[in-house]
């Protein structure tokens, strides 16, 4: 399962046309989408452009997802390793694409896991470790301190 999430990786980086919604945000209309939603937050950004997801795309993507086949390690191989990872694989298969870390605390304490924005500028959570997409929304189980992308 590895080497065929590893080879279509490969492949979909070789064959890369765009293949993300021609919408694009830019950094600070970005930093405003998530200022709205979650004002308290920590804001960090380092583009000017960003590409914005189709759920085709992410759903191609998901597949990609190489480090839903690692064994947690706690300390070692947790959230933050997976959503680190994740972060940069993505990035590096898509250039540009909307999709960072979020850190957040919750009802068992802090966790990092990973968000992107999709072409309607809705934010989402994605769980690299189960390999799960859910709606950011206010009041859920996560409260955002810090967005990286």
């Amino acid at each position: 399962m590895i080497k065929e999430a590893l080879m279509r990786i490969v492949k979909y980086w070789f064959d890369y046309t765009d293949t993300l919604s021609v919408m694009h945000i830019g950094g600070g209309m970005l930093y405003e989408a998530i200022e709205k939603a979650y004002p308290n937050a920590q804001i960090i950004f380092t583009d000017d452009i960003y590409h914005l997801a189709t759920q085709k795309t992410m759903n191609t993507l998901l597949g990609m997802n190489v480090l839903k086949f690692a064994k947690f390690k706690n300390n070692e191989r947790d959230c933050d390793d997976y959503s680190f990872g994740i972060m940069g694989i993505m990035r590096w298969i898509v250039p540009g694409f909307a999709f960072g870390i979020v850190h957040v605390d919750s009802v068992n304490g802090r966790h990092a896991l990973n968000f992107f924005l999709d072409e309607e500028k809705r934010l989402y959570y994605f769980e690299p470790q189960t390999n799960t997409i859910k709606l950011m929304k206010m009041g859920r189980k996560y409260k955002p301190y810090l967005f990286i992308i």
